[in-house]
């Protein structure tokens, strides 16, 4: 088989790059080792309930709505409603506000208003994420709204150890809330002891009832009318570069192509062409799909941990958007696992429902449904890791690839509106160039 392009996995950001080179007039081939589109955004049917790894929420404006005609239509309006689990055990505002210091004793407010001093004189150039939060807010309510115990559970990791390209990428909120104008704020309520009335969420999107497929069928059906090849459910063995053209070896046989397009893990690609990895290390998502009768002290549909204790770090609740099933709530936890760690889900369970047990948020009879396990979910940003991550991505570009998306620019991008628009700039800033000098890689590493 022969393309001019060849686009390797197809999530948001293959997609994305599959319909702009279409749209450009260009022949291209999707690979995927999964049966289905969508990379993470993912369904499970078990039983009579829907459950998902990764997040199910579309803003209003998401870019596929207007790329591919009639998938909004497919989708259930919703609100989100977010919350966590602050260290006292509260069920607080996700994530945290500066006008929480309104509950707080004038103790701790006045060390919470020192802190913020002091740590924003001394930390002046952030290297990690506790240095970036601290210096933001202060190591008073740093610890005290839970962000330290996130941020820890996140990745399994001391946040002093985690570089600050995380905090620059899903931590914005801290430093928007701390904005001048947002503590005046705080301060004059501070002072007359006043509280402010929460803003009403904003209407999104969700995935169709019955999940995901129906989604992203519907996209891949839309691209393969326009001429776009997918070649699912398809390993890649190695990828060698000779006579101008590149030439992909997979289960189904060898894709040859002008250009390579790649949102697969960027540390796999390196080893690919190359024979060794970057010795960047990702992060591995459990979800477990869990059943309950009833849900208790929680009004919203996601639930964050900032406990100090629990292996979750979110819950999605989505009897809470769909309707209850068979007479019961169904949800979903997700928990971040090293790749070293054994996955066992029976075990994770059994920490979640001790954990949430001295909440009184769910009845007694938790049900684990079932599980997916979804490798490389997240970057895991080890301090000082930028320039290695740089220098992957230069040397793949320089080799002829380009990278893109969350998983081929080993970033961490919080949305899929954002992965899309990422990807539309990395396409149009490499865009398609000649090959260097023809080299031959044949090193056989499983995609």
């Amino acid at each position: 088989m022969s393309a001019e392009f060849v686009v390797l996995g197809a999530g948001a950001a293959g997609l994305t790059a599959a319909y702009e080179l279409n749209r450009a007039g260009h022949d291209v081939v999707v690979i995927d080792r999964s049966a289905e589109c969508g990379g993470t955004h993912r369904s499970t049917n078990i039983g009579g309930y829907t459950f998902d790894a990764g997040s199910i929420f579309f803003e209003q404006a998401h870019p596929f709505f207007a790329m591919f005609p009639g998938v909004k239509e497919l989708c259930t309006t919703t609100f989100r409603r977010q919350a966590r689990i602050a260290p006292d055990g509260q069920i607080r505002h996700y994530p945290f506000e500066p006008k929480e210091v309104l509950s707080w004793s004038r103790l701790r407010q006045m060390q919470a208003v020192l802190d913020l001093a002091r740590d924003r004189t001394i930390i002046r150039s952030p290297q990690d994420a506790e240095a970036f939060c601290r210096s933001r807010i202060g190591k008073t309510a740093y610890e005290t709204s839970g962000l330290k115990h996130y941020i820890a559970r996140f990745h399994q990791e001391d946040p002093a150890q985690i570089d600050v390209l995380f905090c620059q990428r899903r931590m914005r909120f801290v430093a928007q809330e701390v904005r001048p104008r947002a503590l005046a704020r705080v301060a004059l309520r501070l002072v007359a002891r006043t509280r402010e009335k929460p803003k009403p969420p904003r209407p999104l999107f969700v995935r169709p009832r019955d999940g995901f497929d129906k989604f992203y069928g519907a996209v891949r059906s839309q691209l393969e009318a326009k001429g776009v090849r997918f070649l699912m459910e398809c390993d890649i063995d190695h990828i060698a570069r000779e006579q101008g053209r590149f030439h992909v070896s997979t289960a189904a046989g060898t894709v040859s192509a002008h250009h390579v397009v790649g949102a697969i893990p960027l540390d796999t690609m390196h080893e690919m062409l190359f024979g060794t990895g970057l010795g960047l290390e990702s992060i591995d998502l459990v979800t477990l799909f869990v059943s309950v009768s009833e849900i208790t002290g929680f009004e919203g549909n996601v639930l964050f941990n900032f406990h100090p204790l629990g292996r979750w770090k979110r819950i999605t609740c989505y009897s809470r958007i769909y309707g209850v099933e068979q007479g019961r709530h169904y949800f979903a936890v997700e928990i971040t696992q090293r790749k070293h760690e054994a996955k066992d889900a029976a075990a994770a369970f059994d920490d979640f429902r001790r954990h949430v047990a001295q909440f009184g948020i769910f009845g007694h009879d938790l049900t684990l449904e079932g599980y997916e396990i979804v490798e490389d979910a997240y970057p895991l940003y080890r301090k000082g890791c930028g320039p290695t991550v740089e220098q992957g991505i230069e040397r793949l570009m320089d080799f002829g690839i380009t990278p893109v998306g969350r998983q081929g620019r080993f970033a961490y991008l919080p949305i899929s509106a954002l992965v899309i628009s990422q990807t539309r700039d990395q396409l149009g800033a490499a865009g398609p160039s000649p090959l260097a000098e023809e080299t031959e890689v044949g090193n056989r590493v499983g995609h």
